[in-house]
């Protein structure tokens, strides 16, 4: 008889798979907590507690031990705060699951006909390699008079810069071994929506203050996996539908708002860079759903209606 740990991590696999052969899954908790007061009472609390995300493939199990004891951490953390609550009863126990897509480069896709009409990429045509990543930092350093898709562009410099010791097709995490070994170059990359037709950042580099501060945009197969590096040569033109009046932006890398001046931007920069990469989404003004105030709490519905 398998043990109850293995049944379970089984059954979730089994489940799983047959939506999708990678995913991220991330499980919460939901318990309470309990302590004797000195007048013999029992006071109880609630705690929320949630693992981090975890990547499953078919080379990468689910490892339900790590869960289990993950959640002990936590809870030990919470006990050990000198309240005096011990775990009484864990009242739920869910999970969330996405699907997973490695981001990584690879050879040649064509640009989707609604980035190509906005004039503000250089995607070189690399159909017989993986190396996306090179030329289109390569098209940045180096650009070309004509013809800026053609690989022999880039080809004479393809030795000026130190790509060794680095994986290809190239992962983004893999990006700030490319900074360190390249010091005088720092590069941003960001990933589209399609449906949306709006853009995330995927690597927002450290190192503000370089000579080269290069963006890429990693295009996205319809039909497959693959994910293409390109240049992004116009930033300004690339986030253009955020501004009103169509005219040149400077963009702040973070957060992809459009700002008038370079001095606007350098003000809002020094706090946005602060934190991590995020984007500003508006409801659509269409969708009533959508344009609708709505809490989680019962509570907070009553306190709005007085």
């Amino acid at each position: 008889m398998l043990p109850q740990s293995m049944a379970a991590e089984l059954i979730i696999m089994s489940v799983l798979r047959v939506f999708c052969s990678a995913f991220r899954i991330q499980f919460s908790a939901d318990a309470i907590f309990s302590r004797e007061l000195d007048d013999g009472l029992v006071s109880r609390i609630p705690g929320y507690f949630h693992t981090r995300s975890h990547i499953v493939t078919e080379g990468q199990p689910l490892d339900l031990d790590d869960i289990v004891r993950e959640f002990a951490q936590r809870v030990e953390a919470f006990t050990k705060r000198g309240s005096g609550y011990v775990l009484d009863e864990v009242v739920r126990l869910s999970f969330n699951v996405i699907k997973y897509r490695p981001l990584t480069g690879s050879s040649y896709l064509p640009t989707p006909e609604w980035l190509r009409k906005k004039k503000c990429c250089i995607n070189v045509r690399n159909p017989h390699d993986s190396f996306c990543f090179k030329w289109a930092v390569l098209s940045a350093l180096y650009p070309a008079n004509d013809h800026p898709d053609r690989l022999s562009n880039y080809l004479m410099y393809e030795n000026c810069l130190d790509f060794s010791n680095l994986p290809f097709p190239m992962p983004p995490n893999k990006i700030p071994h490319f900074e360190r070994q390249n010091a005088q170059i720092a590069v941003n990359v960001f990933a589209y929506d399609a449906s949306t037709k709006g853009f995330i950042v995927v690597y927002l580099s450290n190192e503000k203050s370089r000579d080269h501060i290069i963006t890429l945009l990693l295009l996205d197969s319809d039909d497959s996996d693959r994910r293409h590096y390109v240049w992004v040569k116009n930033l300004s033109g690339l986030v253009s539908g955020r501004s009103k009046d169509g005219h040149k932006t400077h963009v702040c890398l973070s957060c992809l708002q459009p700002f008038t001046s370079e001095l606007v931007l350098a003000n809002h920069s020094r706090c946005c860079l602060m934190h991590k990469p995020q984007q500003v989404v508006y409801p659509d003004p269409n969708d009533a759903n959508s344009s609708k105030l709505s809490f989680r709490r019962r509570l907070a519905k009553l306190q709005r209606r007085v």
